[in-house]
This record gives C-alpha cells, structure tokens and sequence, in this order.
C-alpha cells in the first residue's frame, strides 16, 4: 500500500544544485515535472513535451521555456539565479509549463494538480552517457571506461543527485525506486527509455494521453519525427545551441562490448545490496528491461 501524499523527508545541495529551491515553487494546473536520474533521456523528453505543448504553434526552444528549479545557475550564463529570479520568470510563462528536474519525489514538494513524467533507463547504459558528459564538460578525471565503471557500480555520480553512503544502495536504484512506489498515481507515468527507442510513436500518443492533450494521427506523426533521434541529432546544434554534445548516442546495449564477467558481478552485486536496502526487485527488473509488469486485477 503506497502512502497516498508524497512528502518531502530529504534534501540535498550541492555547488551546482540545491533541493530547497523547490520550495519557493508555485503549483499551477498543467504543469509537467520531467525528471530523470542525469543522463537517462531527459532531453530527449523534454523535446518530446515541449512538442506536444506547442503542436498548433512554433516551437519554442527549449531553453525559453523550461525551468530547472534546483539549479542555482541560469542555464544562459552559468551566472548565479537567485531563485526569486526564476519563480518570477516561471510566473510570466504561459500554461502548460514544463520543468525538469534529477531529483527523487521525496526530495520536492509532490503537487496533485502538477503532472509527473519519470523516465527510466538501465543504469549500465546511464554509465556510458555519463562517462561522455564528463568528458564533454571537462570534469573528468581521464579515466578509461573500464576504470569508470568501478566509480559509478560504486557510488554513482555526486551533483545533480545524491551519491551512495555505507548504508544506501546505488542512487540510480534509490531514484527511481522512490518514484516506483508512487507508479500508480494517477498523475505520475513511468516510460522507459527503451521504449521510447523501441515504439516511439506509440509512447507519445501514451504521453499525450497523460498529459490529457488530444493530437490526431498527423500531428502525432508529425512529432514522431521530429523527436527521433536521428533528427534530433541532425538539428542538435538548433535545439540546444553549445550544448549539441548533450545528444550523443541515443543506443542502449553498448555496455555489453565494454563491461567484462568481473564488472557485471560488481553490478549483480550492487543490485543484491539494493535489494537488501529495500529496493524493489521490480523496479530493477523495469530499469533492465522496460517490462513493467501489470497490477493484479481486484475482485
């Protein structure tokens, strides 16, 4: 039995981020939470969101309309946005409104009147995306693949979310296991992003559907394919301007050419000590697969 009202019991700060931003947040119907554990699709969501939105109209760009709360810096200049700034800026903008966030539910004001979008993504794939985004933003520290994978089976990345201590599991298994509990909620839709790989299409119209926003046939085709990756990817620099690096790959499955019999017994192993801290078995199995199995029916 899920507890009906998500309530906040933790928070976290770091240089980049501070939880507690949040809670100068303004609730207004309509309003769409993107959130995600860092590179696991959140870009690829937002533009799939952002197109819905504005089906009928130009498409804005991304950066014009949506709100990272818990990031101290604007996304602009990297100059600091003290959070008045931005719940002003939030204020001005037309419904519907999105925002992202890489924050667990539990670490924000839960909101019935906003809608939750999670997306979810095996967290050996997540590990390669991570190892091209520090590279990328200069903050690696030169390390091979392989080496990095024994930082990341260990504790994750510190900064947007919160890294693993002696007594928490992974924090990609701790993320998503806390908006797993929540699942059916009606106003919190898991996708997983090898669904949106495998059956775009058909995940969209599930996202319109949630987001209560009627689209016919063509417009559905019509952001179909202006959110598959490979068109993303030809019009990265368009959509995100420097930030073009942050759409890479767009593949799930890489880790199997790269990671060894000994780095998967460390994953098994974080996996079993999830499991013992609590983590449902489920939810792991979901972020492996995309399978989500369904409710037992009640008589």
């Amino acid at each position: 039995m899920i507890n009906p009202d998500p309530s906040i019991s933790k928070n976290h700060a770091s240089p980049m981020v501070d939880s507690i931003r949040w809670n100068h947040y303004k609730p207004r119907q309509g309003d769409t939470v993107i959130s995600t554990y860092a590179k696991c699709g959140t870009t690829w969501m937002e533009h799939i969101v952002l197109n819905l939105h504005h089906s009928s109209k130009e498409i804005p760009r991304l950066r014009d309309v949506s709100a990272w709360i818990e990031r101290r810096t604007s996304m602009q200049s990297r100059d600091e946005l003290p959070v008045e700034e931005l719940i002003d800026w939030m204020e001005r903008l037309p419904s519907p409104r999105q925002i992202k966030t890489h924050l667990p539910l539990d670490y924000f004001p839960y909101h019935a009147e906003v809608k939750y979008l999670v997306v979810g993504r095996d967290m050996r794939d997540a590990y390669l995306s991570w190892h091209h985004h520090l590279q990328q933003t200069g903050e690696s520290k030169g390390e091979d693949l392989n080496t990095f994978w024994l930082t990341w089976v260990e504790k994750g990345i510190e900064g947007n979310a919160p890294a693993a201590t002696d007594d928490t599991a992974h924090p990609h298994f701790e993320f998503y296991d806390n908006w797993w509990q929540y699942r059916e909620l009606d106003n919190i839709h898991l996708v997983h992003f090898n669904n949106l790989l495998g059956n775009l299409r058909s995940e969209i119209e599930g996202i319109a559907e949630f987001l209560e926003i009627e689209v016919d046939h063509e417009t559905i085709n019509n952001i179909t394919e202006a959110t598959t990756f490979s068109s993303m990817k030809e019009n990265s620099k368009q959509l995100l301007g420097n930030g073009q690096w942050m759409i890479h790959k767009g593949t799930n499955g890489r880790w199997k050419e790269i990671l060894t019999n000994e780095d998967l017994a460390l994953y098994e192993r974080a996996k079993a000590e999830a499991i013992r801290q609590g983590i449902s078995a489920e939810c792991l199995k979901w972020l492996e697969t995309g399978q989500m199995q369904q409710p037992n029916p009640s008589y």
